[in-house]
């Protein structure tokens, strides 16, 4: 039988395009192996970028782990586990395919345990494993001490994030502080101490005055990008008893509990208008999602929106810690860190902020628990004076 070598070819071309093609369309995958004696499952998705989610388990040893790296979406991306045991501590370092990565992964009395909280609480197991592991360079959270007075506010700009500004509120105008300078910018003639009304959005900073019992009839916007502060008379006049929801995407939210209605404010158009949601029905977001509310349930409380997700971390406090969990593996959460008498604590972008006493902290894997800033204003009012912007 004669061969057709160019139909031939042509079918293994198609092939190999499809596979391509398959590839790239590929958002997701999860599989399951075993390296040195440890079971892995592995899950893969991708959204804005790459992500990889590992549960690595071994006896009574758990380990839930991720990784944020393009790896061209690849299978098995774990090569090898490399364990560090020291009595209550024990560490893996897994070897990755094509990544450089080094990160090490701890479990104290069989709970996962954050490697900032091992070095705050100088933990001396963990000491010893890391003068065995000095080869790999691993990049271990740190903090600083140096602090910078700033007009009222102690500063410590050697913690803060190369992308962030923290905005904080000071009666008449804003501190800006980042890791190079910090300014204050006047917004206000007069002090205005409560119901403070701001909210961040996109690259502005939006204050509602709200101290006149005509309502609310000026806006303030600071663009933090143009260092330019306006201001806006909004057609709609919105009651002194009025407070913001939060934000989603480019928009804020504001309930007027006086006139029970919801709006929603684009300060890119100058914009505010009554959401169209039908006569019984109200908006409020949880981790991102739309839920819809009849107008009993949604006045029986104020509807702040909820953020309590990271990716598909859930994160939540008990007693004095912090902790996080795959959202897979609720009854495995890993202790990040322990801080007494934390008055407020929420989820901004890939980080978390935390108030303690007077003090401002920061809070990544990367990074770990830091300070940022100390304000003694704190300790008396500190709702809703402190934001943070993260420069994309």
């Amino acid at each position: 039988m004669k061969i057709n070598y160019k139909k031939v070819i042509f079918a293994i071309m198609l092939l190999i395009i499809g596979f391509h093609i398959g590839r790239f369309l590929k958002k997701e995958h999860n599989v399951s192996y075993n390296i040195d004696s440890y079971t892995i499952k592995e899950h893969f998705y991708q959204n804005k970028k790459h992500w990889y989610d590992f549960i690595i388990t071994k006896k009574k040893h758990t380990y839930i782990i991720s990784l944020d790296e393009n790896l061209k979406k690849k299978k098995r991306v774990i090569q090898k586990i490399i364990t560090y045991k020291e009595k209550h501590v024990v560490c893996i370092l897994p070897i990755y395919t094509k990544t450089k990565t080094r990160n090490l992964y701890c479990n104290l009395d069989n709970k996962q345990v954050s490697l900032d909280y091992l070095i705050k609480t100088k933990n001396g197991d963990f000491k010893k494993i890391q003068s065995k592991i000095k080869k790999f360079k691993i990049n271990y959270p740190q903090s600083q001490e140096k602090k910078k007075k700033y007009r009222k506010i102690n500063v410590y700009n050697s913690n803060i994030d190369d992308k962030d500004t923290y905005v904080i509120w000071d009666y008449k105008g804003i501190y800006l502080l980042n890791s190079e300078e910090n300014q204050y910018r006047k917004i206000l003639n007069k002090d205005l101490y409560d119901n403070v009304m701001a909210e961040l959005v996109d690259h502005f900073y939006m204050l509602l005055e709200n101290r006149s019992v005509k309502g609310i009839q000026t806006i303030y916007y600071y663009d933090i990008k143009k260092d330019r502060i306006k201001k806006w008379n909004p057609e709609i006049v919105l009651s002194k008893d009025s407070y913001i929801n939060g934000t989603e995407k480019k928009f804020i939210f504001i309930t007027d509990n006086k006139t029970k209605k919801e709006y929603m404010l684009n300060i890119n158009k100058r914009q505010i208008k009554e959401l169209d949601t039908g006569t019984t029905s109200y908006v409020t977001y949880d981790n991102y999602k739309e839920k819809n509310l009849s107008k009993s349930d949604f006045f029986a409380e104020k509807q702040y929106f909820k953020v309590s997700k990271i990716e598909n971390y859930y994160y939540y406090q008990k007693d004095n810690k912090i902790y996080k969990y795959l959202e897979s593996k609720e009854k495995k959460p890993i202790l990040l860190f322990e801080l007494d008498n934390i008055k407020e604590w929420s989820i901004t972008k890939d980080e978390i902020i935390v108030l303690k006493d007077d003090t401002v902290y920061s809070y990544t894997d990367k990074n770990g628990l830091r300070k940022i800033l100390e304000n003694k204003e704190l300790n008396y009012n500190y709702k809703n004076i402190y934001k943070v912007w993260r420069n994309k």
